[in-house]
Protein backbone atom coordinates (compact mmCIF):
# COMPACT_ATOMS: atom_id res chain seq x y z
CA UNK A 1 0.00 0.00 0.00
CA UNK A 2 1.58 3.32 -0.86
CA UNK A 3 0.27 6.55 1.07
CA UNK A 4 1.36 9.77 1.61
CA UNK A 5 0.86 13.50 1.42
CA UNK A 6 2.21 16.41 -0.09
CA UNK A 7 2.62 19.66 -1.67
CA UNK A 8 2.22 20.44 -5.38
CA UNK A 9 4.86 22.27 -6.81
CA UNK A 10 4.89 24.01 -10.46
CA UNK A 11 6.90 26.63 -12.45
CA UNK A 12 5.19 29.92 -12.64
CA UNK A 13 6.99 32.90 -14.49
CA UNK A 14 10.09 30.60 -14.46
CA UNK A 15 9.98 30.23 -11.08
CA UNK A 16 9.27 26.56 -9.00
CA UNK A 17 5.97 27.51 -6.40
CA UNK A 18 5.04 24.92 -3.63
CA UNK A 19 1.41 25.26 -3.41
CA UNK A 20 -0.16 25.98 -0.33
CA UNK A 21 -2.54 23.25 0.70
CA UNK A 22 -1.86 19.52 1.23
CA UNK A 23 -2.79 16.89 -1.05
CA UNK A 24 -2.49 12.54 -0.42
CA UNK A 25 -1.42 9.84 -3.11
CA UNK A 26 -2.91 6.75 -1.92
CA UNK A 27 -2.72 3.21 -3.66
CA UNK A 28 -4.67 0.32 -1.66
CA UNK A 29 -3.26 -3.29 -2.10
CA UNK A 30 -5.00 -4.59 -5.43
CA UNK A 31 -5.55 -1.07 -6.65
CA UNK A 32 -4.70 -0.46 -10.59
CA UNK A 33 -3.88 3.09 -9.86
CA UNK A 34 -3.05 5.66 -7.73
CA UNK A 35 -5.79 7.94 -6.22
CA UNK A 36 -4.58 11.85 -6.16
CA UNK A 37 -7.03 13.18 -3.38
CA UNK A 38 -7.65 17.19 -2.00
CA UNK A 39 -7.45 17.44 1.62
CA UNK A 40 -7.91 21.08 1.76
CA UNK A 41 -5.74 21.95 4.92
CA UNK A 42 -2.19 23.49 5.37
CA UNK A 43 -1.44 22.30 8.76
CA UNK A 44 0.57 18.90 8.23
CA UNK A 45 -0.09 17.19 11.40
CA UNK A 46 -3.94 17.49 10.37
CA UNK A 47 -3.16 16.63 7.06
CA UNK A 48 -1.85 13.75 8.33
CA UNK A 49 -5.14 12.87 10.20
CA UNK A 50 -7.10 13.06 7.56
CA UNK A 51 -4.84 10.63 5.83
CA UNK A 52 -5.31 8.27 8.23
CA UNK A 53 -9.14 8.64 7.96
CA UNK A 54 -9.16 8.30 4.47
CA UNK A 55 -7.20 5.05 4.23
CA UNK A 56 -9.57 3.84 7.30
CA UNK A 57 -12.45 4.34 4.95
CA UNK A 58 -11.08 3.19 1.61
CA UNK A 59 -10.74 -0.02 3.05
CA UNK A 60 -13.84 -0.70 4.44
CA UNK A 61 -15.46 0.70 1.78
CA UNK A 62 -13.48 -2.23 -0.22
CA UNK A 63 -14.68 -4.91 2.41
CA UNK A 64 -18.00 -4.52 1.80
CA UNK A 65 -18.60 -2.87 5.38
CA UNK A 66 -19.93 0.69 4.20
CA UNK A 67 -21.25 2.07 1.15
CA UNK A 68 -18.91 4.33 -1.40
CA UNK A 69 -18.40 8.21 -0.84
CA UNK A 70 -20.68 8.91 -3.44
CA UNK A 71 -23.85 6.74 -2.08
CA UNK A 72 -23.20 7.93 1.54
CA UNK A 73 -23.06 11.62 0.40
CA UNK A 74 -26.20 10.78 -2.12
CA UNK A 75 -28.11 9.66 1.36
CA UNK A 76 -27.50 12.48 3.05
CA UNK A 77 -28.79 15.18 0.32
CA UNK A 78 -32.18 16.60 0.51
CA UNK A 79 -34.55 14.29 -0.45
CA UNK A 80 -37.16 17.15 -2.52
CA UNK A 81 -33.44 17.87 -4.27
CA UNK A 82 -32.60 14.84 -5.60
CA UNK A 83 -36.74 14.53 -6.74
CA UNK A 84 -35.96 17.35 -9.21
CA UNK A 85 -32.79 15.98 -10.65
CA UNK A 86 -34.81 12.68 -11.25
CA UNK A 87 -37.48 14.79 -13.28
CA UNK A 88 -34.83 16.68 -14.95
CA UNK A 89 -33.32 13.95 -16.65
CA UNK A 90 -36.90 12.78 -17.49
CA UNK A 91 -37.23 15.95 -19.18
CA UNK A 92 -33.47 15.11 -21.27
CA UNK A 93 -34.91 12.39 -21.92
CA UNK A 94 -38.09 13.40 -23.92
CA UNK A 95 -40.41 12.76 -21.13
CA UNK A 96 -44.21 14.24 -22.26
CA UNK A 97 -45.41 17.24 -19.89
CA UNK A 98 -48.34 15.48 -18.51
CA UNK A 99 -46.11 11.94 -17.64
CA UNK A 100 -43.42 15.06 -16.05
CA UNK A 101 -46.12 16.61 -14.10
CA UNK A 102 -47.48 12.86 -12.90
CA UNK A 103 -43.91 11.78 -11.89
CA UNK A 104 -43.55 15.06 -9.42
CA UNK A 105 -46.67 15.60 -8.01
CA UNK A 106 -46.71 11.83 -6.78
CA UNK A 107 -43.34 11.71 -5.44
CA UNK A 108 -43.99 14.75 -3.65
CA UNK A 109 -46.91 13.65 -2.07
CA UNK A 110 -45.12 10.30 -1.27
CA UNK A 111 -42.05 12.13 0.63
CA UNK A 112 -44.61 14.71 2.31
CA UNK A 113 -46.49 12.01 3.48
CA UNK A 114 -43.91 9.18 4.64
CA UNK A 115 -42.35 12.35 6.33
CA UNK A 116 -38.98 11.53 4.34
CA UNK A 117 -36.26 14.01 4.37
CA UNK A 118 -33.08 12.48 3.08
CA UNK A 119 -32.55 9.62 1.24
CA UNK A 120 -31.41 7.88 4.39
CA UNK A 121 -34.80 8.04 5.35
CA UNK A 122 -36.24 6.16 3.17
CA UNK A 123 -36.17 2.34 4.39
CA UNK A 124 -38.76 -0.54 3.81
CA UNK A 125 -40.25 0.08 7.15
CA UNK A 126 -41.51 4.14 6.51
CA UNK A 127 -42.66 3.01 3.56
CA UNK A 128 -44.87 -0.24 4.18
CA UNK A 129 -46.15 1.77 7.77
CA UNK A 130 -47.23 4.36 5.27
CA UNK A 131 -49.34 2.07 3.50
CA UNK A 132 -51.26 0.69 6.30
CA UNK A 133 -52.55 4.12 6.73
CA UNK A 134 -53.38 3.99 3.51
CA UNK A 135 -57.68 2.91 4.42
CA UNK A 136 -59.30 4.33 2.05
CA UNK A 137 -60.27 3.96 -1.48
CA UNK A 138 -59.96 5.26 -4.78
CA UNK A 139 -61.24 8.43 -5.61
CA UNK A 140 -64.81 8.60 -7.01
CA UNK A 141 -65.50 5.40 -4.67
CA UNK A 142 -64.21 3.00 -7.30
CA UNK A 143 -63.77 -0.26 -6.07
CA UNK A 144 -60.54 -2.32 -5.70
CA UNK A 145 -59.85 -5.26 -7.66
CA UNK A 146 -60.54 -7.60 -4.96
CA UNK A 147 -63.99 -6.29 -4.69
CA UNK A 148 -64.19 -6.74 -8.54
CA UNK A 149 -63.05 -10.39 -8.02
CA UNK A 150 -65.97 -10.92 -5.47
CA UNK A 151 -69.13 -8.75 -7.60
CA UNK A 152 -67.96 -11.55 -10.85
CA UNK A 153 -67.56 -14.25 -8.65
CA UNK A 154 -71.21 -13.10 -7.66
CA UNK A 155 -72.75 -12.83 -10.94
CA UNK A 156 -70.92 -16.04 -12.17
CA UNK A 157 -68.64 -14.57 -14.63
CA UNK A 158 -65.24 -15.69 -14.75
CA UNK A 159 -62.28 -13.60 -14.50
CA UNK A 160 -60.46 -15.14 -16.92
CA UNK A 161 -61.97 -16.12 -20.49
CA UNK A 162 -61.03 -18.98 -22.58
CA UNK A 163 -58.11 -16.72 -24.63
CA UNK A 164 -56.76 -15.97 -20.73
CA UNK A 165 -57.51 -12.24 -20.75
CA UNK A 166 -58.73 -10.74 -17.59
CA UNK A 167 -61.86 -8.63 -16.71
CA UNK A 168 -59.91 -6.15 -14.81
CA UNK A 169 -59.85 -2.34 -15.05
CA UNK A 170 -57.82 -2.57 -18.22
CA UNK A 171 -60.06 -4.28 -19.55
CA UNK A 172 -62.69 -1.62 -19.14
CA UNK A 173 -60.20 0.55 -21.03
CA UNK A 174 -59.73 -1.55 -24.01
CA UNK A 175 -64.10 -1.86 -24.30
CA UNK A 176 -63.69 1.99 -23.79
CA UNK A 177 -61.28 2.31 -26.98
CA UNK A 178 -62.49 -0.48 -29.39
CA UNK A 179 -66.04 0.91 -28.95
CA UNK A 180 -64.38 4.79 -30.12
CA UNK A 181 -62.57 3.11 -32.88
CA UNK A 182 -66.34 1.36 -34.09
CA UNK A 183 -67.36 4.91 -33.87
CA UNK A 184 -65.00 6.03 -36.05
CA UNK A 185 -64.09 8.58 -33.47
CA UNK A 186 -61.05 10.00 -34.60
CA UNK A 187 -57.10 7.94 -32.85
CA UNK A 188 -55.90 11.43 -32.11
CA UNK A 189 -59.35 11.80 -29.81
CA UNK A 190 -58.99 8.40 -28.99
CA UNK A 191 -55.33 8.89 -27.41
CA UNK A 192 -56.83 12.29 -25.41
CA UNK A 193 -59.26 10.46 -23.94
CA UNK A 194 -57.65 7.76 -22.92
CA UNK A 195 -54.46 10.23 -21.49
CA UNK A 196 -52.25 8.40 -23.50
CA UNK A 197 -48.55 10.09 -24.63
CA UNK A 198 -48.50 7.64 -27.44
CA UNK A 199 -50.90 6.41 -30.09
CA UNK A 200 -49.45 2.77 -30.29
CA UNK A 201 -50.57 2.17 -26.84
CA UNK A 202 -54.14 3.26 -28.32
CA UNK A 203 -54.35 1.60 -31.21
CA UNK A 204 -52.45 -1.35 -30.53
CA UNK A 205 -52.35 -2.11 -26.87
CA UNK A 206 -56.34 -1.10 -25.94
CA UNK A 207 -57.69 -1.85 -29.50
CA UNK A 208 -59.43 -5.37 -29.99
CA UNK A 209 -58.91 -5.92 -33.16
CA UNK A 210 -61.14 -8.56 -33.17
CA UNK A 211 -64.41 -6.21 -32.92
CA UNK A 212 -63.70 -4.02 -35.66
CA UNK A 213 -65.78 -4.37 -38.58
CA UNK A 214 -63.15 -4.92 -40.99
CA UNK A 215 -65.85 -6.77 -43.05
CA UNK A 216 -68.38 -4.08 -43.71
CA UNK A 217 -66.06 -1.52 -44.32
CA UNK A 218 -64.69 -4.25 -47.37
CA UNK A 219 -68.36 -4.51 -48.09
CA UNK A 220 -68.76 -0.84 -48.72
CA UNK A 221 -65.78 -0.28 -51.21
CA UNK A 222 -67.26 0.83 -54.73
CA UNK A 223 -67.11 -1.53 -57.95
CA UNK A 224 -65.69 -1.12 -60.99
CA UNK A 225 -68.84 0.01 -62.69
CA UNK A 226 -71.17 -2.09 -65.05
CA UNK A 227 -68.88 -1.76 -68.13
CA UNK A 228 -66.07 -3.76 -67.06
CA UNK A 229 -65.21 -6.87 -69.26
CA UNK A 230 -64.62 -8.78 -66.31
CA UNK A 231 -67.26 -8.12 -63.48
CA UNK A 232 -66.02 -10.75 -61.07
CA UNK A 233 -68.81 -9.85 -58.22
CA UNK A 234 -71.79 -11.02 -60.60
CA UNK A 235 -71.68 -14.90 -61.07
CA UNK A 236 -73.45 -16.95 -63.08
CA UNK A 237 -74.86 -20.06 -61.72
CA UNK A 238 -71.96 -22.16 -62.70
CA UNK A 239 -69.24 -19.60 -62.22
CA UNK A 240 -68.75 -16.05 -63.79
CA UNK A 241 -71.19 -15.11 -66.19
CA UNK A 242 -69.83 -17.14 -69.54
CA UNK A 243 -68.64 -14.40 -72.39
CA UNK A 244 -71.27 -14.22 -75.30
CA UNK A 245 -69.89 -16.48 -78.41
CA UNK A 246 -68.52 -14.62 -81.73
CA UNK A 247 -71.45 -14.49 -84.39
CA UNK A 248 -69.52 -13.04 -86.98
CA UNK A 249 -68.82 -15.53 -89.97
CA UNK A 250 -65.50 -15.11 -92.19
CA UNK A 251 -64.85 -17.08 -95.37
CA UNK A 252 -61.16 -17.97 -95.78
CA UNK A 253 -59.87 -18.94 -99.47
CA UNK A 254 -58.15 -22.04 -98.84
CA UNK A 255 -57.20 -23.03 -102.50
CA UNK A 256 -53.84 -22.36 -101.63
CA UNK A 257 -53.63 -24.42 -98.80
CA UNK A 258 -50.36 -25.77 -98.23
CA UNK A 259 -49.67 -28.97 -96.86
CA UNK A 260 -47.65 -30.48 -93.87
CA UNK A 261 -44.70 -32.36 -94.16
CA UNK A 262 -42.25 -34.11 -92.14
CA UNK A 263 -42.69 -35.64 -89.15
CA UNK A 264 -46.47 -36.00 -87.37
CA UNK A 265 -47.91 -35.50 -90.52
CA UNK A 266 -51.46 -37.14 -89.58
CA UNK A 267 -51.02 -35.11 -86.43
CA UNK A 268 -51.00 -31.32 -87.06
CA UNK A 269 -53.27 -30.42 -89.39
CA UNK A 270 -53.24 -28.21 -92.22
CA UNK A 271 -52.00 -24.81 -91.75
CA UNK A 272 -53.91 -21.91 -94.47
CA UNK A 273 -51.63 -19.40 -95.69
CA UNK A 274 -52.02 -17.37 -98.69
CA UNK A 275 -55.02 -16.02 -98.65
CA UNK A 276 -56.17 -12.36 -98.97
CA UNK A 277 -57.29 -11.57 -95.95
CA UNK A 278 -56.70 -8.14 -94.67
CA UNK A 279 -55.34 -9.42 -91.24
CA UNK A 280 -52.79 -11.31 -92.93
CA UNK A 281 -51.56 -8.28 -94.84
CA UNK A 282 -52.87 -9.76 -98.78
CA UNK A 283 -49.39 -11.37 -99.42
CA UNK A 284 -49.16 -14.18 -97.19
CA UNK A 285 -47.94 -14.22 -93.30
CA UNK A 286 -45.33 -11.90 -93.09
CA UNK A 287 -41.61 -12.35 -91.54
CA UNK A 288 -38.81 -9.58 -91.53
CA UNK A 289 -36.92 -9.40 -94.31
CA UNK A 290 -33.44 -9.01 -93.42
CA UNK A 291 -31.45 -7.45 -96.50
CA UNK A 292 -29.12 -8.32 -98.41
CA UNK A 293 -31.13 -11.43 -98.73
CA UNK A 294 -34.13 -9.96 -100.31
CA UNK A 295 -33.00 -7.15 -101.59
CA UNK A 296 -34.32 -8.17 -104.76
CA UNK A 297 -37.33 -9.99 -104.39
CA UNK A 298 -39.63 -7.56 -101.23
CA UNK A 299 -42.61 -9.40 -101.78
CA UNK A 300 -41.04 -13.32 -101.14
CA UNK A 301 -42.03 -15.38 -98.19
CA UNK A 302 -39.85 -18.53 -97.31
CA UNK A 303 -41.63 -21.55 -95.36
CA UNK A 304 -40.28 -24.82 -93.96
CA UNK A 305 -40.17 -27.64 -96.30
CA UNK A 306 -38.76 -25.24 -99.46
CA UNK A 307 -42.33 -23.64 -99.72
CA UNK A 308 -41.70 -20.35 -101.51
CA UNK A 309 -44.93 -18.00 -101.75
CA UNK A 310 -44.62 -14.86 -103.94
CA UNK A 311 -47.06 -12.35 -103.98
CA UNK A 312 -49.30 -14.50 -102.33
CA UNK A 313 -49.27 -17.64 -104.79
CA UNK A 314 -47.35 -20.66 -103.32
CA UNK A 315 -44.62 -21.99 -105.54
CA UNK A 316 -42.69 -24.99 -105.01
CA UNK A 317 -39.77 -24.64 -107.19
CA UNK A 318 -36.65 -23.82 -106.22
CA UNK A 319 -35.66 -19.70 -106.77
CA UNK A 320 -32.32 -18.24 -106.71
CA UNK A 321 -31.97 -15.42 -104.15
CA UNK A 322 -28.73 -14.17 -105.85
Amino acid sequence: MEARIYKPKRLRNGKRTIGRLYRARVKLTGDNKVRDIPLGVCDKQVAQQKLNKLIQELEHESAGLIPAKPERETAQSPLLDLVSEYVNELTILGRSADHLRHVRTRLHLLVRECRWTRLADVTPASFQSWRKEQTTKAPNGVPDMDEVRTDLEKAGIPFLDERGRRIDYHALRTTFITRLSTMKVHPRVAMELARHSDMRLTMKTYTDVGQLPLREVMDSLPGFGSDSRIDSRNLGPTGQTVSQPVTEKRELKTENTIANKGESHDLTAAVPVCHSEPESGGFGIRIPLSPPVFKSFPFVQMFGSGIVCINGTPNTASASLD
